[in-house]
């Protein structure tokens, strides 16, 4: 496998930057060495722009990412260059529904990296004031998302199971993907760096919606057809269910210690756990 990767897809949460969000000197030092050694590196996450760019600006990396889920590929730099929104109808139409369930509704957008997620009021108070404390650029209120909202690439809301699957329920009737997410509250917690502002999630379920065929298998490849590569040249590392297609897809995948049982046993390897170093370890075996 040495030798042969022209391209590294690392996921970031719970892979690339370790339990507390950080990123290591050692997996910053092995992502510069691979760049420097001609390998491209992307990022194929479920962040959106506002808190990716940072992190590739940080990393240094002028690969096209892969972002929001594989609903959105854009350059470092801002620019969109593939995205694949849910459409106005069914969005409207699932924002309306949810608001008739009284579910919160939150979306994020392909439109403009600089403003990229669109809560409405009934977002809780505390979560909203995690984000100003944070300083979270890309946040927008708006008082009805269908209406607001630009180019919508996923739609997300919460609440107590029971009311989920009712949600859900009537939602499989839309010609949408709907995706139940299992760790909300880890999830808000890492987006608002706040473990406070994560306890507002603390015991609901969540529903992810996005146009039907989204996967980060599908946005990498777009990527692959843009910079003529194959699947075979790739090495793509990542810790979730959302990764599985992903792993799959990729010529080599690689799943660190961390990561959910399933896609252990479907990953090609597995290395150690991002609190260990997992992305370098493997970076340094067959990279850099």
């Amino acid at each position: 496998m040495r030798g042969e990767v022209r391209l590294v897809a690392l996921d970031v949460d719970g892979t690339l930057l370790d339990s507390r969000g950080r990123l290591s000197a050692r997996v910053r030092q092995a992502v510069g060495r691979a760049t420097a050694a001609g390998v491209r590196v992307t990022l194929t996450t479920g962040r959106w722009p506002s808190l990716s760019l940072p992190l590739a600006r940080e990393l240094a990396l002028d690969t096209p990412l892969v972002l929001c889920g594989g609903a959105l590929v854009l350059r470092p730099a801002g620019e969109v260059l593939h995205r694949q929104e849910v459409p106005e109808g069914p969005f409207g139409r699932a924002v309306a529904l949810l608001r008739r369930l009284g579910l919160p509704r939150l979306a994020l957008s392909g439109a403009d990296a600089a403003a990229d997620v669109y809560c409405e009021e009934l977002l809780p108070e505390r979560v909203w004031t995690g984000v100003l404390q944070r300083g979270c650029s890309g946040w927008v209120r708006v008082a009805d998302l269908a209406a607001e909202v630009p180019a919508p690439l996923r739609l997300f809301t919460w609440g107590s199971p029971e009311r989920l699957r009712e949600a859900a329920r009537r939602l499989a009737k839309l010609p949408l993907a709907v995706r139940v997410l299992s760790r909300v509250e880890a999830d808000m917690a890492s987006v608002l760096g706040s473990a406070a502002a994560g306890a507002a999630f603390r015991g609901v379920a969540g529903l992810e919606l996005t146009a039907p065929g989204v996967s980060k298998a599908r946005g990498l490849s777009f990527l692959l057809g843009l910079l003529e590569l194959d699947p075979r040249q790739v090495l793509a590392v990542g810790n979730d269910h959302n990764d599985r297609e992903l792993l799959r897809y990729a010529g080599w995948g690689v799943a660190v210690g961390n990561a959910v049982p399933e896609l252990k046993a479907l990953a090609r390897e597995v290395t150690a756990s991002n609190d260990e170093d997992g992305v370098a370890l493997i970076l340094e075996k067959y990279v850099a």
